[in-house]
């Protein structure tokens, strides 16, 4: 069991996966109540598990990727859960295999999209006004849920 920041996260066992059980209070506190955009904020939740080591940078490098890139298109909670799998299983040759991380990729999005119905930022939030209350609040669920399956994934490809 871990527990991070003001709200807990709590990892558990069981046989089937690791799932992780997050306060929504503790993501709202860096989320839309503390500045940090979704995809940003989906960085900041795996990082605090305390589990993978990770470089400040991959935050900054989430900036634009909020709102779906600004545009609704794809969620940025999406594109962090990417990019984590790509730190984790990339490769940094033209030589390497680039399998485990399409792998890896594959199955993340198919568990996004068969747990929320979309990847698209706009469809996701349809029913939302931007940059509203309601809105970062709905969006939380995707941040935790982006989070919980890139970790769950990592875990399996990492033997964490």
């Amino acid at each position: 069991m871990a527990i991070a920041g003001r709200g807990a996260i709590i990892i558990m066992s069981d046989s089937e996966s690791n799932k992780l059980n997050l306060n929504k209070n503790c993501i709202k506190d860096y989320f839309y109540n503390g500045g940090l955009n979704c995809a940003e904020s989906t960085i900041r939740l795996v990082d605090s598990l305390g589990k993978y080591e990770m470089p400040a940078e991959l935050i900054k490098t989430m900036s634009g990727f909020g709102g779906g890139m600004q545009r609704g298109l794809t969620c940025g909670a999406v594109a962090a859960g990417v990019a984590l799998l790509g730190l984790y299983t990339g490769r940094t040759k033209p030589t390497e295999s680039r399998e485990p991380t399409v792998e890896a990729v594959k199955i993340y999005l198919e568990e996004f999209e068969k747990r929320f119905g979309s990847l698209i930022c706009e469809q996701l939030k349809a029913d939302f006004r931007s940059k509203t209350d309601e809105m970062y609040d709905h969006c939380t669920q995707f941040v935790i849920g982006s989070a919980e399956i890139a970790a769950k994934i990592l875990d399996e490809k990492l033997k964490k």
